[in-house]
């Protein structure tokens, strides 16, 4: 964590390289401001993952229930769409006495969520056992295999999510999510990586999470800048963070996909857009170098 104290010469520059470091020099840090999520989600083509098909959503129960006339009247033939406020409201109250069923959701009896039957998803042994048998922290379950190949992924995350139009590639949520990210500063997470001896393949470091306490700078086209220098947010009860050391390595911890919409490089702890530096520590408490 921050403590105000210098890790080195406040005026060098952040060096872009990676490798090894030199003999004699101490360990290093990468910084790293995350702008954007993606939920792990493995996709097939043809939805072969919801061989059910899609979950229905409330908007979908919500009009399906309705007289054809009412519907067109409530949704002006239509052209109300169902991520507006208005329309959302309208479908949220369809309990029997026009309660709210997303705050009492057992008030009406919807079809069963339609979840995920196949056999592959991104993510990681979590329980150290590739039979998906009951461990001392977890129930028996149906593992996953990696995309590649590797036995017993544990993301039962993806086995609820994945077929759910919303959280899929073309998907409203995260989209949106990110957006309001990046337009407004609030939630940006800043990851800060220490310990690092070999920036390619470094077998035990440090990982702190934190939330930025600035507003992310741009130029003039609203590009992120990268090498600047954030505060931690650090407000009583409300700033938060959150450490973990590893053993598995950098490659394992972060990836730099080739675009937000590639589900097939976003699986490295569900980070969408990344990019690092070596960085510094300055006298008033900021994290800097980062990207």
């Amino acid at each position: 964590a921050p403590t105000g104290e210098p890790s080195g010469d406040p005026s060098e520059e952040p060096a872009e390289r990676a490798g090894q470091a030199a003999a004699g020099e101490s360990a290093g840090t990468l910084g790293f401001a995350v702008v954007s999520f993606y939920t792990s989600v493995y996709e097939t083509k043809y939805m072969e993952e919801c061989p059910r098909g899609l979950a229905v959503g409330n908007d979908e129960l919500w009009w399906k229930g309705l007289d054809p006339a009412v519907r067109d009247e409530l949704t002006d033939g239509g052209e109300i769409e169902p991520v507006t406020g208005i329309r959302r409201a309208m479908s949220a109250v369809r309990g029997p006495n026009g309660e709210d069923v997303c705050w009492q959701p057992t008030i009406v009896e919807d079809p069963p969520l339609k979840i995920v039957e196949g056999k592959t998803s991104y993510g990681m042994n979590l329980d150290g056992n590739v039979d998906g048998s009951a461990g001392a922290n977890t129930c028996a379950h149906d593992n996953f295999t990696s995309p590649d190949g590797v036995p017993g992924i544990d993301n039962q995350m993806y086995r609820l999510l994945g077929c759910i139009y919303g959280w899929r590639d073309s998907g409203y949520f995260e989209t949106n999510a990110n957006g309001e990210l990046r337009d407004t500063s609030q939630g940006v997470i800043l990851i800060e990586i220490t310990g690092v001896d070999d920036e390619r393949n470094d077998d035990s470091v440090v990982v702190r999470m934190y939330r930025a306490g600035d507003i992310l700078p741009k130029d003039s086209e609203g590009n992120i800048l990268p090498h600047a220098s954030y505060r931690v947010h650090n407000v009583p009860d409300r700033g938060w963070r959150s450490d973990h050391r590893s053993h598995r390595g950098l490659p394992a911890l972060l990836r730099q996909p080739d675009s937000p919409g590639n589900p097939s490089e976003r699986h490295a702890l569900g980070i969408g857009s990344a990019g690092g530096t070596r960085t510094r520590q300055g006298h008033d408490r900021r994290l800097s170098g980062f990207r």
